[in-house]
């Protein structure tokens, strides 16, 4: 992580089209799903009702604290969460996903 920005190697989505990603200087882990050659998404792992781990499965994302359910674009699907989780914007500069 450097300026704000993670750099992650194109070349861990060789074979898993999903990693977590775990920044220290992060309380929360990164979701970053592949979903076409071109075209990533990252969603922070924290609960928008009350800061949370969130814990990724293989259809939802859940909050172990109140039950909140997201899908794996951020989308709140059952509250007690009203907001949308956080995204990143995503880049693919010379062979690496840019997270800003």
């Amino acid at each position: 992580m450097a300026d704000g920005k993670i750099a992650i190697p194109l070349s861990e989505f060789a074979v898993e089209e999903v990693r977590l990603i775990r920044i220290a200087s992060l309380s929360y882990d990164i979701l970053v799903r592949k979903m076409s050659p071109t075209s990533y998404s990252a969603l922070l792992l924290k609960c928008t009702h009350e800061d949370w781990d969130l814990k990724a499965g293989k259809t939802e994302i859940h909050c172990t604290n109140h039950g909140s359910v997201f899908d794996w674009m951020g989308n709140v699907k059952t509250g007690p969460a009203a907001t949308r989780l956080q995204s990143y914007k995503t880049r693919i500069e010379n062979e690496f996903l840019i997270l800003s």
